[in-house]
């Protein structure tokens, strides 16, 4: 923490301790300390909540992209711009996210997640949003990647993912 202090002096930590007098240790070694939560308390389940969420807020400003847990419970953000498509199965809100390192699934809202995704997402079918920026072009229906992945386009959305396309022109 204390690189990371040297480093950027406006990075801030939140200790998280079992007690008291533990935290006060921690404290008194760091600089930054924004916040500390007990993690014995019955609340803090709730606290814990409210700071990934203001996490996650600081993430997506900051680099612009989408935190997910791997299946190794690891958080990890997927930058925008790594990103080919994002499929939901609706009624499970699980998402698949298929991006140039693989593919990640997490919970979400897909109505709540377009709303957070920037200019370069657009629908291409109810439950699947496609980046375009990494779009190579439309074959029959089909939106290819340029690692060579494919995502379906319903029929009434077809030509205005193609008009986007030729604006930008990727085709």
């Amino acid at each position: 923490m204390t690189e990371i202090s040297k480093i950027n002096r406006r990075a801030a930590f939140c200790v998280i301790a079992e007690n008291n007098d533990a935290a006060a240790d921690i404290i008194n070694m760091m600089l930054n300390v924004c916040g500390y939560i007990n993690s014995t308390l019955v609340k803090a389940k709730p606290l814990f909540e409210e700071l990934f969420v203001r996490i996650y807020g600081r993430i997506v400003t900051l680099c612009g992209g989408i935190m997910t847990c791997g299946r190794t419970d690891e958080l990890k953000v997927i930058k925008f711009e790594d990103i080919y498509y994002i499929e939901t199965l609706k009624q499970q809100h699980r998402c698949t996210i298929f991006h140039k390192n693989g593919s990640d699934e997490f919970r979400a809202d897909i109505s709540k997640l377009i709303k957070s995704l920037d200019g370069r997402f657009e629908i291409t079918r109810s439950s699947t949003v496609a980046n375009l920026a990494n779009a190579s072009g439309i074959i029959n229906g089909m939106l290819i990647f340029y690692n060579g992945s494919l995502c379906s386009i319903t029929k009434s959305r077809h030509g205005f993912i193609k008009k986007i396309m030729a604006e930008t022109a990727v085709i």
